[in-house]
This record gives C-alpha cells, structure tokens and sequence, in this order.
C-alpha cells in the first residue's frame, strides 16, 4: 500500500470518527493519533519525493526605498531638466 493510500485512508477514518460510536474521551485519542500518523505520512513522502523548500529569495530594491531628496536641493543636482517651450514661436 503506497503512503498516499494510508493518507487517504486515515482521512476517511477521521471522517467516519463521529458515526462510530466512540465516547467522546476515545475519539479525541484516536483523532490524535491518526492526526500524529497523518504527520508522520507526511514527512514521509516529502522524503521519498525528494522535495527541499525552495531558499528564500532577498527582496529587491524599489524605488520607494531610494532616499527623497530634499526640498532645498539646486537645480544642478537635480537629474531632471526643464524644458521652455514659450521661446520657440
């Protein structure tokens, strides 16, 4: 039986817990347990798969995190020209 089967399988367990006619104290120790096995399924399979969390990549730079450049700067620092256009014509 594959570990995806026994997953499934402790699904439908879990599902049909209430009709079973369980006291209450026994449900809540068997749901534990099938929840411990559905965890331990579950690193399981990662394992086999083979799968890693992908690294966490570091955020970019944005232009909102640049620096404002303050208000009393000179026109010369400023990378931005102004153009007149009221002398051509």
């Amino acid at each position: 039986m594959s570990l995806d089967t026994l997953i499934i399988l402790v699904g439908v367990l879990v599902a049909v817990m209430p009709f079973l006619g369980f006291t209450v104290a026994m449900q809540m120790w068997i749901i534990f347990i099938l929840g411990l096995i559905v965890i331990g399924l579950g690193i399981a399979l990662r394992r086999r798969s083979g799968v890693t969390p992908k690294p966490r990549r570091r955020r970019g730079e944005y232009v909102e995190s640049m620096p404002v450049q303050p208000l009393d700067a000179s026109p010369e620092a400023s990378t931005h020209q102004i153009v007149d256009d009221t002398t051509n014509g």
